[in-house]
């Protein structure tokens, strides 16, 4: 479920959003001098309501599920499984409603990944390259909720997920996974940012920024 920050919560939500930004690669540091530039509305996904109190601590899970345990093994040890419960799915859904023609595209940053990584060449998603940094793009298709589901999938790890949807003129012509990216195109991208979304929670949920209706122009 999404929830809009009340005023009071919005400081700490916009601290911790910014402090996820600056610890990300040249993506994320562009994309914090956008938030910096713009007054945007600040909201949070989770698997269940959170209270203030708890919408506030970005590095704690907040929801535990017992009801559906699986049995693994992994070699010769056996054990139970309890899967996490997270919001993924309503991630990829938010981002493909905003995936809306040509113009709109999601990219995401990889935090671990390098360019030389051998799973990259069996990657789902578009992989777009940036020196030594890893980006990951969906944009507008017949394939989109596939494409924004790879996308974020391979980009998430267990340290963090930074990612954008923004809006070029003819955007997926100019992001051609066969050129490195540039500086310059990277600041492009980043200022075009209408959304931006960071985990928390300790990968259950996200922080969601949303340029808002006076900010666009």
């Amino acid at each position: 479920m999404k929830a809009t920050y009340q005023t009071f919560e919005q400081r700490a939500a916009l601290k911790y959003l910014h402090d996820q930004l600056a610890g990300g690669k040249t993506l994320s540091s562009f994309l914090l001098q956008t938030v910096q530039r713009s007054n945007g509305a600040l909201s949070y996904m989770s698997p269940r309501p959170l209270s203030p109190e708890e919408a506030i601590e970005f590095e704690t899970a907040h929801t535990f599920d017992f009801s559906s345990p699986q049995r693994v093994k992994i070699g010769n040890i056996s054990g139970i499984y309890c899967p996490v419960p997270n919001t993924k799915l309503e991630l990829v859904d938010s981002v493909k409603t905003r995936l809306v023609d040509a113009d709109h595209f999601s990219f995401l940053e990889n935090s671990l990944a390098a360019p030389s990584d051998p799973w990259l060449k069996r990657a789902k998603s578009r992989i777009l390259v940036h020196r030594d940094e890893v980006y990951h793009l969906a944009a507008y298709s017949k394939s989109v909720s596939e494409d924004v589901l790879s996308a974020v999938s391979e980009a998430s790890n267990a340290m963090s997920l930074v990612g954008m949807v923004g809006r070029i003129p003819n955007a997926i012509a100019l992001l051609d996974p066969a050129q490195p990216l540039s500086l310059e195109e990277l600041e492009v991208i980043a200022r075009s940012a209408e959304c931006i979304f960071v985990g928390a929670f300790d990968g259950e949920g996200y922080v969601i920024w949303e340029e808002k209706a006076d900010d666009l122009g």
